[in-house]
């Protein structure tokens, strides 16, 4: 999900609610929204080798991030 990507490097933070309201505008169904923003959730606070190959993260995306 693109648009997730884009939020969590806009708030330099993971925004549950930001994600749930990509999740809609992406046509996620509605009783999966939950589920796919826990696991964006995840992905952003246990960052990784393959989540920066994956996402191309730069140096400078995660400058200032907050991982709580």
């Amino acid at each position: 999900m693109v648009l997730s990507d884009q939020a969590i490097l806009e708030y330099k933070a993971f925004n549950h609610a930001a994600v749930l309201e990509m999740a809609a505008e992406a046509e996620v169904p509605e009783v999966d929204q939950d589920e796919v923003a826990a696991y964006i959730g995840e992905q952003v606070r246990g960052p990784h080798e393959g989540n920066v190959i994956r996402y191309r993260l730069l140096p400078d995306d995660l400058d200032g991030f907050d991982l709580g």
